[in-house]
């Protein structure tokens, strides 16, 4: 029997993160778990392994992990990433996340948050944000709900193959169990 976990802290930092479930423990034979829902953080600085503390694990390390033990049973999947403003829109690890949320065939709710004091809204913003999620949604074909910052969507496939997101109001967002239950907060 197959036991599948959805879990959410409301602080991953030193000492502690999620990801730490998803490896292999010499002391722990239950490990790794395979999670339904969880959260990670990509801001690998602010995160350290308690079993092993010098070592740090990089976002490529983290999301490997990932897509190894979770292929099959992860279906929610709430990811904090770190703001670089050096490159395009502070987003430089999307294309990273892209590549291993693709090998999850069960993944259909991603939310992504960025850890940044500043949470500006405006219509550029809004619009790079629109296209973030449809380019996520066009790239990661079993997606059916997207979370972006603070714009929520449901994604519809029409027949040609164009994706076409739809805003969701309050409601509709807490009857997405990522949306509803997710309460991590970056360590900033």
């Amino acid at each position: 029997m197959m036991r599948q976990l959805a879990i959410s802290f409301v602080y991953q930092n030193r000492g502690f993160e999620m990801s730490q479930l998803l490896r292999q423990h010499e002391d722990r034979s239950s490990l790794p778990l395979q999670i339904r829902m969880m959260d990670i953080e990509l801001q690998r600085e602010w995160v350290y392994s308690a079993e092993e503390e010098d070592k740090e694990f990089s976002a490529e390390e983290v999301l490997q992990d990932l897509a190894i033990n979770c292929r099959h049973v992860l279906e929610g999947l709430m990811v904090h990433l770190p703001e670089n403003p050096a490159s395009e829109y502070g987003w430089d690890h999307v294309k990273l996340l892209e590549e291993t949320l693709v090998e999850l065939p069960s993944l259909t709710q991603l939310g992504i948050r960025m850890n940044s004091e500043e949470k500006p809204k405006g219509k550029l913003l809004e619009d790079i944000i629109v296209r973030l999620g449809k380019r996520l949604a066009d790239n990661i074909p079993q997606l059916v709900y997207i979370n972006v910052y603070w714009l929520y969507w449901q994604v519809f496939r029409r027949g040609d193959g164009s994706v076409v997101l739809e805003e969701l109001d309050s409601r509709e967002r807490r009857n997405v169990e990522l949306f509803r239950h997710s309460i991590f907060e970056p360590m900033g």
